[in-house]
């Protein structure tokens, strides 16, 4: 209640999501470019669609993808190779919360917010997404990832 009263000012969740863009300016523009420039595997668990829904849903009013910052951030982000989502319901998602000990759990309500937005959203869409169905065994899971990972390493040595 505290953190959202907060963030209800303008002004400081303006300033809040420059600074994030900022952070993601830097770790995707300049981290992940570099790091692949020499050579190295680079692997996000989130990137810029789990962002632009996490903004969405955390500051509905902000037009923070009118901003020049996102704008640019969009414009100089490199492409992901290979790309995954993990689909899961949301009673599990609570379910594993609970498990790991999350500090700062999502409502039940905020978990349909987000996967009725990654269901809705074109940005994963792309022929590059993979979507997995988070209620598949590990090992199901991690040979759906290996083989894509590796028909795209195929492709890239390829070319």
């Amino acid at each position: 209640e505290k953190r959202d009263k907060v963030m209800s000012n303008s002004l400081i969740s303006r300033l809040w999501l420059m600074i994030a863009m900022l952070d993601l300016l830097v770790l995707y523009a300049i981290t992940i470019r570099i790091k692949s420039l020499l050579g190295k595997v680079v692997i996000c668990d989130r990137y810029l669609g789990d962002t632009f829904i996490d903004f969405s849903l955390n500051f509905p009013s902000s037009n923070f993808e009118n901003m020049w910052l996102w704008r640019f951030l969009v414009a100089i982000s490199p492409e992901p190779d290979v790309s995954f989502l993990f689909i899961l319901p949301v009673e599990e998602s609570m379910h594993r919360s609970k498990l790991k000990n999350e500090p700062f759990p999502d409502s039940k309500e905020a978990l349909e917010q987000r996967l009725e937005a990654y269901a809705a959203s074109k940005l994963f869409n792309g022929q590059n997404w993979s979507k997995i169905d988070g209620l598949d065994s590990i090992d199901s899971s991690a040979n759906r990832i290996k083989d894509k990972v590796l028909s795209v390493l195929n492709h890239i040595n390829a070319s």
